[in-house]
């Protein structure tokens, strides 16, 4: 009897579904998969490596990472152990700066920039920022505590501002009826170098506006300078008291800036532990409290004390939750708890503090936030991880996003998912989160896109054990527990598939009478290591270089200036050991692989007689090399089945090429591939790839069977 052939055939493959019962799994999801996603062809393709972005790397675990545009230079840096490291280039050398107190790594880094400088803050300390050469406390000068004196006369007062830069202090006690064109002195205890002092007055018997007095010439101490504020005196040494000759009081001078209704500046509250920016303002949160900056300085945060006036807010005050997040998302600034998302609509105040938030609860049966660094805004869609797992809100109440990889989300402790880092890569679509312990990190992608009208879907990738994020100009940065920084690689190349790996050998590791270094990887000939070291390097060595093995045996290798030397076995001549710590960084390939879930073919009752299975890829793909794999009827193990190798000299055509056909409109499939079992209840298959220099580009599978009901031969 001949048989009556069915095909079924799948044009794409989607995303993760760990579903407790696989039978409810559909076709074209996958029960597992490794460091792969669908890209915009649509096809699965390995997710790019990496590789190391400075000079060298940290003994301890990356805080934070990013980069910046200050002026017209870019700038990328990293916060760790305690400093602030920066370059100009990738693969730089950093710059380190240790201000003191250290920066608190220890804690959650969070940073923005505005006023053209990258300002952060550590949970401990005070507001800071990098302006491209320092490290500098944004600290506005409080407000004086003693009165300026005059030169005698009647009928005027006097108060003074003192400016660090940062903005004017509020106004000083008043100097009450002196002369209207007195010499006022500035006690030096209120004074230091370099502050811009700003004296202004008003008639004693008539409610008027103070106005600023400033000269510009005479007195001590001190030079005179003009800005938008009008005429201060710059206090040339604070080691004396500055006196300042004043100007008759006439209309049009400018005037105190806490009498034109502005709010007055203060430093922001020291020990905020979380910033973002909002309408051009900084925004920072700590416990229950969000604190708005002023729009026009991000130095300037009115008064801390004023609970719920226009600057300073109170969240769901009481309940045990600290604010984890704060995002500008739909014109307004979202405040995100572990349990509830606050939506403060609009702007917020202006400099006056007027216009303040409006406010309205987003109804999210306790599914807010619990890892502030998870919350990013994607495609008008505010994603974030909860306790429960990955949400979505559009302005209304949150989505459910993330059930397909619930459960190993829930799985988590809160620790484990409170550290969660994630971002939004925009080139390939997809939004990246890392959580987990730092020894067992797991790093989830899900692809925002709809594919013939399904979400594509989750993905998981192991390899990074990324501490923290940052997308950068189409690629992402990512700081390491293991002390490395590294960037995105997405270029081609023969290392594209490979991440950095780092070794840590001593001294006494080091033979000068071989030249034979002791590791414990085993490393092939030729392949190109990058030498750091902590300490002196051996003799013969250089920091920051980059060797290449030759292998003696699985733990030992010589070391050689160029790939063809390692080839012809020419090592360098160690002479002397050196002392501490070495690093030897080199790229290894990682593992990718996609499972399909259990294929049943219409009913997992019946035995069903296969064809050979055929993948379907983008006529476009090369260099591609695919080990297949086959499980039956629900058993775990997997048998090869052979493997599929396209090459970039192969080519597609409208006849048979070598092993290759054409196939309809985009795509290309290889002839087949043939199992080693034909009659089954239910199959899964395995595609797996271990290269450096080789892709997936898998766009989907095909496969010809036949009912034959209760049947008992599985030969």
């Amino acid at each position: 009897m001949p048989f009556k052939w069915s095909k079924l055939s799948l044009r794409r493959l989607y995303g993760l579904d760990l579903k407790t019962n696989v039978m409810d799994v559909s076709d074209g999801y996958s029960l597992d998969l490794e460091n792969v996603f669908q890209n915009g062809l649509g096809v699965i393709s390995k997710r790019n490596g990496g590789k190391p972005f400075f000079s060298y790397d940290a003994d301890h675990e990356i805080a934070e990472i990013g980069s910046a545009t200050i002026g017209t230079t870019k700038y990328y840096f990293r916060f760790v152990n305690g400093d602030f490291q920066y370059s100009t280039a990738l693969g730089g050398i950093p710059t380190v700066l240790s201000p003191s107190p250290e920066i608190d790594t220890d804690n959650e880094i969070w940073w923005s920039v505005v006023n053209d400088a990258v300002y952060f803050v550590d949970g401990t300390n005070v507001l800071r920022y990098f302006n491209g050469t320092a490290i500098v406390d944004s600290q506005i000068n409080v407000r004086p505590t003693a009165a300026p004196t005059g030169s005698g006369g009647t009928g005027f007062d006097f108060v003074y501002t003192t400016d660090n830069g940062q903005g004017e202090s509020p106004s000083s006690p008043a100097l009450v009826d002196d002369g209207s064109t007195a010499t006022i002195t500035v006690p030096l205890a209120q004074i230091e170098t370099g502050d811009k002092i700003r004296i202004y007055s008003r008639a004693t018997t008539i409610a008027a506006t103070s106005l600023n007095v400033t000269g510009t010439s005479g007195g001590s101490n001190v030079t005179y300078g003009s800005d938008a504020g009008g005429n201060f005196a710059l206090v040339t040494s604070g080691a004396s008291n500055a006196v300042i000759t004043t100007v008759a009081i006439v209309d049009g001078l400018p005037q105190l800036y806490t009498e034109l209704g502005l709010a007055i500046n203060k430093s922001a509250p020291t020990g905020l532990t979380g910033i973002s920016t909002h309408y051009g303002r900084l925004v920072g949160w700590k416990g229950d409290f969000v604190f708005n900056s002023k729009i026009t300085n991000a130095n300037a945060w009115p008064d801390d004390t004023a609970q719920n006036e226009a600057f300073v807010y109170g969240v769901e005050r009481g309940n045990g939750e600290d604010i984890a997040v704060c995002v500008s998302f739909l014109e307004s600034l979202y405040v995100m708890k572990m349990s509830h998302v606050i939506v403060f609509g609009g702007i917020g105040p202006d400099d006056t503090g007027n216009n303040a938030y409006s406010f309205r609860r987003l109804e999210a049966n306790q599914n807010g936030c619990i890892a502030g660094k998870s919350a990013h805004v994607i495609e008008g869609n505010l994603v974030y991880l909860s306790r429960n797992g990955f949400y979505a809100t559009n302005g209304t109440k949150p989505d459910r996003i993330g059930e397909k990889i619930e459960p190993e989300i829930q799985a988590l402790s809160e620790a484990n998912l409170q550290n969660a880092a994630g971002f939004y890569h925009q080139k390939d679509g997809i939004y990246i989160c890392s959580v987990g312990p730092s020894n067992n990190r797991q790093t989830y992608a899900l692809d925002v896109r709809k594919d013939n009208d399904k979400l594509v879907g989750w993905f998981k990738w192991q390899g990074i054990p990324a501490r923290s994020y940052f997308y950068d100009e189409d690629q992402y940065l990512a700081g390491l527990y293991t002390g490395m920084s590294i960037y995105e690689t997405t270029t081609t190349g023969s290392l594209r598939f490979s991440d950095p790996s780092k070794e840590t050998i001593t001294d006494s590791g080091v033979n000068t009478g071989t030249d034979v270094l002791t590791v414990t990887k085993d490393y092939a000939t030729s392949t190109p290591i990058d030498f750091r070291t902590a300490g002196t390097a051996p003799t013969g060595l250089v920091a920051d270089t980059t060797y290449y093995a030759i292998r003696i045996s699985a733990t030992q290798i010589q070391l050689a200036t160029t790939e063809a030397n390692a080839a012809a076995g020419i090592e360098i001549d160690i002479t002397a050991a050196g002392s501490g710590n070495f690093y030897l960084i080199s790229q290894v390939a990682f593992q990718a692989y996609y499972t399909t879930n259990w294929l049943n073919f219409e009913n997992p009752s019946y035995v069903k007689k296969l064809g050979k299975l055929g993948l379907l890829f983008d006529v476009s793909s090369s260099n591609i090399s695919i080990a297949v794999s086959a499980a039956y009827d629900w058993g775990s193990a997997f048998q090869s089945q052979g493997s599929v190798v396209i090459s970039s000299n192969h080519a597609w055509g409208t006849s048979s090429w070598g092993v290759f056909a054409w196939a309809q409109g985009a795509i290309g499939s290889p002839k087949n591939v043939a199992i080693s079992r034909r009659k089954v209840r239910a199959i899964r298959y395995r595609f797996s790839n271990s290269s450096a220099n080789s892709d997936f580009n898998l766009l989907g599978i095909e496969q010809n069977f036949d009912i034959l009901r209760n049947r008992g031969n599985f030969s």
